[in-house]
């Protein structure tokens, strides 16, 4: 198939500039769905479309528009990183969302994000969750460091602590490039770890080492607060954003995913997050092992050894019901004497 690729911006309500990336078929019938594509918490657009391993080309191939979006810090660099949660799910979501919309306004829109991004997603303002026709949401953390809340007030104090750094970025694009020092250590079955990143033996190593050197991005402090918020408050807000108010109205249909090995969004602080949802068409699976699959973790989610196999056919079998019942509904919409076109 002919790929189209298309580079795209959205602007923000305080004047930001934003990149979508769109990857889809050279010929565009106009209905068929647009898939945004939402990075997580200090990653860029490399996390959807790495090199060696693109769900955003894989998804191309299928025919869908694949609109690969990055928030506000990644293309163009901040004067400053004073930023929150609040910024990304009431300034940048939407502004991406807005613009996609007017790329192919007729075509039925799907949500897919990874980890923050999946939380931007549930957190998303009335007003632009209308532009959404279902959602899929990859490893979402609602309830960030649960374990945080035994040491409250510990808490309260390293937020307070965070907040006083806001003038300063955080030296997340420096962890990968780290992470990647110690790969060969961290890689280890043996190796013990309190929050893995992927799970080890999941990826090839030069695969890896490419996630690990081009997906890492620089991220505001005050982001980190937000979460450990959320966190503290058993997924209630985040930066004044009331995340479990939005989550408990959600009506559209929704794919939840989490990894056996994801020591950033274990099993056990997605699955509130898909019990509180309010969708009535929603599902929960569960990545890895127990099925007889690898294990999965929170990065090789998406872009694993496994993840073409065992991962996107099951994301990509829930695009494809989309499709057919969206674009169905789309197309008797336009057909003459039913509709506007």
């Amino acid at each position: 198939m002919i790929m189209r690729q298309v580079l795209r911006s959205a602007t923000t309500a305080d004047g930001l500039q934003l990149t979508i990336r769109q990857l889809g078929p050279d010929a565009d019938d106009g209905v068929s769905p647009s898939v945004v594509l939402l990075h997580g918490f200090a990653q860029n657009h490399h996390t959807f479309d790495l090199q060696g391993r693109s769900f955003a080309r894989h998804l191309a191939d299928l025919g869908f528009h694949a609109f690969v979006a990055e928030l506000r810090g990644r293309s163009r660099p901040l004067h400053h990183h004073r930023h929150g949660f609040h910024d990304y799910v009431e300034s940048d979501s939407p502004a991406l969302l807005q613009s996609v919309k007017a790329a192919r306004p007729n075509a039925p829109l799907i949500f897919v994000g990874h980890s923050m991004g999946a939380l931007c997603g549930v957190a998303l303002p009335p007003s632009s969750r209308e532009l959404v026709d279902a959602m899929i949401l990859l490893a979402p953390p609602l309830l960030f460091l649960d374990w945080f809340r035994t040491f409250r007030t510990a808490g309260r104090q390293t937020l307070s602590l965070i907040r006083c750094m806001l003038r300063h970025p955080l030296p997340t694009r420096a962890a990968g490039p780290l992470l990647n020092l110690w790969r060969p250590v961290l890689d280890s079955p043996w190796m013990p770890l309190l929050m893995p990143v992927w799970a080890p033996g999941s990826m090839e190593p030069g695969l890896l080492e490419t996630a690990l050197l081009d997906t890492f991005a620089q991220e505001g402090p005050q982001v980190l607060s937000d979460l450990l918020e959320l966190g503290l408050t058993h997924g209630r807000e985040a930066g004044g954003v009331p995340v479990d108010e939005r989550l408990r109205s959600l009506q559209m249909p929704l794919l939840v995913a989490a990894g056996d090995r994801d020591g950033l969004a274990p099993v056990r602080i997605v699955r509130p997050l898909f019990e509180r949802a309010g969708s009535p068409d929603k599902e929960m699976v569960v990545f890895g092992a127990r099925d007889g699959g690898n294990h999965c973790g929170h990065l090789d989610m998406v872009v694993g050894r496994h993840a073409p196999s065992q991962v996107w056919p099951v994301l990509t079998a829930f695009l494809q019901a989309q499709r057919t019942t969206r674009t169905s509904d789309v197309k008797k919409t336009l057909a003459p004497g039913t509709g506007s076109p």
